[in-house]
């Protein structure tokens, strides 16, 4: 083990440093799991609109067949802006929850050190 080759002033140091390291990452952890509340929140509240839109039709805009079809394309453009906005927010909780289990796993390293 490392720390038994080291002299103890050297193993205080180190000590310290596996301390503020550990609460950084800890810190980082809570931080992260904030993020994806706030993601999760925001993805609520997303797909409310989406499910809102998707019923709403306004009903002038396809009256006739070339409104109608006018229309089509500009409300499959806004659903499908929704969905890359409900996409791009699950990614990224993804890839915070990574990043939280690598986090996780160097607090477990470092203990073990």
């Amino acid at each position: 083990m490392v720390i038994a080759a080291l002299k103890g002033g050297d193993e205080a140091k180190l000590n310290r440093f596996h301390s503020k390291t550990v609460k950084e990452l800890k810190n980082q952890i809570r931080l992260r799991n904030l993020e994806i509340e706030e993601n999760l929140e925001k993805i609520v509240d997303l797909q409310e609109e989406y499910d809102n839109a998707l019923i709403n039709i306004d009903f002038d805009a396809i009256s006739t067949t070339e409104k109608a079809n006018e229309y089509t394309e500009v409300y499959l453009d806004k659903m499908f802006r929704y969905e890359e906005r409900l996409i791009d927010l699950s990614d990224i909780n993804h890839d915070l929850s990574e990043a939280i289990d690598k986090y996780e796993s160097m607090i477990e390293k470092l203990g073990n050190a």
